[in-house]
């Protein structure tokens, strides 16, 4: 490097990331904080999004053996919701937990849960039945 200026030059810009200046720090912070809040917008717009196409609001427990809750835009009661614990490394990995609202459906509703193992079809099937009860009230 002696005697080489360009080396010399690229020897005294190099810096470490672990060594910036204040005013990087805040620069960085301030970059965090912004793609932070842009994160939860974009996270807020999808859960709209899915309710809005499935007609179900999910919420993830933030633990190492995540449950669901489940509430259906067309149920009947505001606390009215399904449980589920989702085990990703299994397969098939949700397992729907008792909860109060479970109770109150229609034992019918199960048959795509128990016999056919889905989740999809269980969900849509119950997404018919509380629609129907809420729109052609007898």
């Amino acid at each position: 490097i002696a005697g080489n200026p360009t080396a010399t030059l690229q020897a005294d810009n190099f810096s470490p990331l672990t060594s910036t200046s204040g005013s990087n720090q805040q620069d960085l912070g301030k970059r965090h904080e912004r793609l932070k809040e842009l994160f939860k917008q974009k996270t807020k717009a999808f859960r709209e999004a899915v309710y809005l196409l499935t007609g179900f609001m999910i919420d993830m427990t933030q633990d190492q053996n995540p449950q669901l809750r489940v509430r259906s835009m067309f149920a009947e009661r505001e606390d009215d919701h399904l449980l589920f614990k989702w085990q990703p490394d299994v397969e098939g990995g949700l397992h729907l937990l008792e909860t109060d609202f479970c109770s109150r459906i229609d034992e019918n509703i199960f048959a795509y849960l128990k016999k056919c193992n889905s989740v999809p079809a269980f969900l849509s099937t119950l997404t018919l039945d509380l629609f129907e009860k809420q729109t052609f009230l007898l």
